[in-house]
């Protein structure tokens, strides 16, 4: 894969912080652990390899994970 044209410049830009992390008040922990105690799966995507590219629309309030499956190849 070939970068684009403009990589150089795209780099040199310095990056944008929106949020200073440690500006930002602590999450309610206990809140989201008491919510995913009472989830329940609406739905559920595989995506085979080679693939490994999934695009999907997650509605409001929801919450959403990617549990990753490594597994390598051995050579015997």
């Amino acid at each position: 894969m070939q970068p684009p044209i403009d990589a150089d410049e795209r780099r040199a830009i310095r990056p944008v912080i929106c949020y200073d992390n440690d500006a930002l008040p602590p999450p309610d922990l206990q809140l989201y652990q008491k919510a995913r105690k009472s989830a329940g799966k609406l739905s559920s995507v595989e995506v085979p390899p080679p693939a490994m590219r999934v695009v999907f629309a997650s509605p409001p309030v929801t919450f959403f994970r990617f549990p990753v499956l490594v597994v390598r190849k051995l050579a015997i």
